[in-house]
């Protein structure tokens, strides 16, 4: 049984902008269409209150429902309520426009509900349609426009005590300046944890330190602790210097009978560093041995001294470090952040890439191993997240180790933390749901994370506008991992290749005296493998974000899909030849469909789409190609076969093409989707101008000429030029159709010679 079964609908096709895909949606749901007002509809689809002169009185029973009636039902997959959706009833809302401000999502997402049902509509952009602005916040330049524009300004209290009295109430009392945040919310920190359950943090922490294991610089980035030369070894402080920060009854985490504390690599001490890497034996020695290093990002931040404390370990450990990049002989980059030339050049030539913390990590754990965490990666950013200063954070339920990776991971954001929990904290960041922090976060609505969100700033360099489950749902046993994002992945595939060589060189070592050999064989290989093997693969795979093609979707999901992508750090362009991946329902003959096939990698479903906002993260692109059996029978294609030709070359290279009047789709339509199959339009001019007195002298060349048209602009004798040079003329499915198939036949769609006027 369809979804809209027992539907008799009568669409106002003027007042609505999907009247097309509204009408296929509900006939395709099992729904009758009325193609005018009668007694037989039993609900009107309008997206405003049609006019008297539509003759809807005939339809005075039935409901007028705005078209989201019919598309989020289909999304919900049930038949939902009318009244939410209706057009005729006067609701407390109704003729009102919202806009939000500096509002938390989550509370952003709710007002957007409550204000759909009650009538009302709610936009992010403010503009004259704007009714009410709503915020707690009088700063700001959305608040600055209201107030000039004369714009009504309510804390979102005015909603709800405007619902729970059925009228809406007067809103001079409720503008934020009044109700705003409150005599509680100006409670120094102190206070407030004093009146709320005792929520601060026991710490030792001052306003002039730092916190977490960092070092801040002069130029205000951090530095991991743990990684630079001046640290003093943890295991000198004592019990004094530590910092334990927990909460009253809040237990810590025994691991292998003791807490787990982050021990230094790089000291000023030669006894502490060799204590640090397993006693500095023979295996320590050559832990590095064959790599070449080079360090970008870290000059611009500390000082030439701790440099040269860092190069003086890599040396140690069997390595080398060189001051300038060369392709040709270094193995890997440290990078600080991915904002410098040197590190898009090692990117581009697929060197294995890091941060000085997977060094500070190998050389503690005394093994080699690829970047595991979003600290062993470079941000994304040059010093700090743009905005940080909007937000603050504090943590709670972590213990040891774990305790100063987090810290570590906000301190590298540029994100203010706090020891403790005040409703002025925007995240906490938690292991797990309990203890007096968590509580306290949910009452007062304090946005609850686990380490990935930190984690996912870390890597694609802004804070998420939109949260997902991998964010909010804590206790989750990878969230130190690196984020899965496009990115990412392709940091670490020269990884998989190095890891190989490497545990090759190892081995060999076992079965020889002199290892001097082996790994400066390593050396070479490293070099040659990755910047052969590895920079092949990612010339012919492309890098960067996905960058996405979206045709055949509607609108309002269009726009949904297209947030989703950015959101993930991917890219939506509505030019073809720029786009990796194209996105469809079906096989359709768009110009963007038509030029998709021939340059994208993939042809995929809005289902994958979905899926990457499930997750969270651009999840692989295997099982969502789109398959389309109906269409790609009636064409004779299918799209798998077609995107490999279109791997293997361009099906209109060497095919000039010159397209007449009344040739559809239009030729500057087409001239998308030939060039990004390889060939090329001409103009009428060029075309005669050019080719007119020249023919015999391309008939040599390996440039083929074609003509499309028309039978109408053939008898009209547009084509006699032509023609007469024996130029073969064709009608434009050729190139459509072509393009579905990605291979030209020369012996389809010829227009006959006997519309040709002598």
């Amino acid at each position: 049984m369809g979804l809209f079964e027992g539907v008799s609908f009568y669409i106002a096709e003027k007042t609505v902008k999907d009247a097309g895909e509204l009408k296929n949606a509900l006939v395709k749901g099992g729904g009758q269409r009325e193609f005018y007002p009668s007694e037989l509809v039993s609900h009107v689809i309008s997206d405003s209150l049609p006019p008297p002169s539509l003759g809807l009185a005939r339809c005075s029973t039935c409901p007028i429902l705005h078209s989201d009636w019919v598309f989020m039902s289909c999304r919900c997959g049930v038949l939902l309520p009318t009244a939410p959706f209706s057009l005729r009833e006067d609701k407390l809302f109704s003729g009102l426009v919202f806009c939000p401000s500096k509002l938390p999502l989550a509370d952003t997402e709710k007002l957007a509900c409550l204000v759909f049902y009650y009538g009302g509509r709610l936009q992010l952009r403010l503009d004259a349609a704007v009714t009410h602005l709503v915020t707690m916040d009088t700063n700001g330049a959305k608040y600055e426009a209201a107030v000039r524009h004369g714009v009504k300004v309510v804390a979102p209290d005015w909603l709800i005590d405007s619902i729970e009295t059925g009228v809406l109430v007067e809103e001079e009392e409720y503008h934020p300046r009044l109700r705003g945040r409150g005599d509680h919310t100006h409670q120094s920190p102190q206070k407030a944890s004093q009146c709320n359950g005792d929520v601060q943090e026991s710490t030792d922490e001052s306003p002039g330190h730092t916190t977490g294991g960092q070092t801040r610089t002069t130029a205000d980035q951090t530095v991991p602790e743990t990684a630079t030369a001046g640290m003093v070894d943890r295991e000198m402080r004592g019990e004094d210097g530590e910092r334990k920060e927990r909460m009253d009854g809040e237990e810590e985490m025994e691991v292998e009978g003791g807490v787990l504390e982050s021990a230094p690599v790089i000291t000023r001490e030669d006894e502490n560093m060799a204590r640090s890497v397993g006693g500095g034996g023979e295996e320590g020695e050559r832990l590095l041995a064959g790599l070449v290093f080079h360090l970008t990002g870290y000059l611009e931040c500390m000082d030439v001294d701790t440099l040269s404390k860092w190069k003086e370990v890599i040396v140690q450990h069997g390595g080398s470090v060189v001051d300038m990049y060369d392709s040709a002989h270094c193995t890997h980059l440290l990078a600080l952040h991915k904002k410098s030339d040197t590190f898009a050049k090692a990117y581009a030539d697929g060197k294995c890439i890091s941060s000085a913390h997977w060094l500070n990590d190998v050389l503690t754990d005394g093994r080699m191993f690829p970047p595991r965490c979003a600290l062993h990666f470079p941000t994304a950013f040059k010093w700090q997240v743009p905005g940080a200063d909007k937000y603050s954070v504090t943590l709670t339920n972590y213990s040891g180790r774990e305790r100063e990776l987090v810290k570590d991971m906000i301190h590298l954001t540029g994100i203010p933390y706090t020891g403790h929990l005040s409703r002025d904290t925007t995240y906490l960041i938690c292991k797990s749901p309990s203890g007096n922090k968590y509580e306290k976060a949910v009452e007062w609505g304090v946005t609850v994370v686990n380490a990935s969100f930190l984690a996912d700033i870390i890597h694609n360099g802004q804070v998420p506008a939109v949260l997902f489950p991998r964010h909010t749902e804590v206790g989750q046993p990878h969230e130190f991992l690196p984020s899965h994002c496009f990115e990412a992945s392709r940091l670490l595939r020269p990884w998989e290749e190095f890891l190989r060589l490497y545990s090759e060189a190892h081995r060999a070592c076992l079965d020889h005296t002199t290892t001097d050999l082996v790994f400066r064989s390593l050396r070479k290989r490293v070099g040659a493998e990755l910047g052969g093997v590895v920079k092949k693969q990612r010339v012919e795979e492309g890098a960067g974000p996905p960058v996405v093609l979206l045709t055949g979707i509607s609108q309002s999901i269009s726009r949904r899909l297209r947030e989703t992508v950015q959101q993930l750090g991917g890219v939506v362009s509505d030019r073809p030849r720029d786009c990796t991946h194209l996105v469809a329902p079906r096989v359709a003959r768009t110009v963007k469909f038509l030029s998709g096939v021939s340059v994208c990698r993939w042809v995929l479903t809005p289902d994958w789409i979905e899926q990457c906002e499930r997750e969270g993260r651009l999840v692989s692109e295997e099982g969502f190609t789109l398959r389309d059996p109906d269409a790609e029978a009636m064409f004779m294609m299918d799209i798998p076969s077609s995107l490999q030709r279109a791997r293997t070359s361009e099906f209109l290279q060497g095919y000039w093409l010159h397209a007449t009047a009344s040739v559809q789709p239009s030729p500057e339509s087409l001239r998308d989707i030939i060039e990004c199959a390889g060939g090329r339009l001409v103009s009428s001019s060029e075309a005669q101008g050019r080719f007119g007195r020249k023919f015999e002298r391309m008939a040599g060349s390996e440039v083929q000429f074609l003509v499309l048209s028309t039978p109408e602009d053939l008898c009209s004798g547009l084509c006699t030029l032509f023609t007469s040079h024996g130029v073969p003329v064709y009608n434009a499915e050729l190139v459509l159709t072509g393009a579905l198939r990605q291979q030209v036949d020369l012996s389809q769609y010829p227009l006959p010679s006997l519309l040709v006027v002598s």
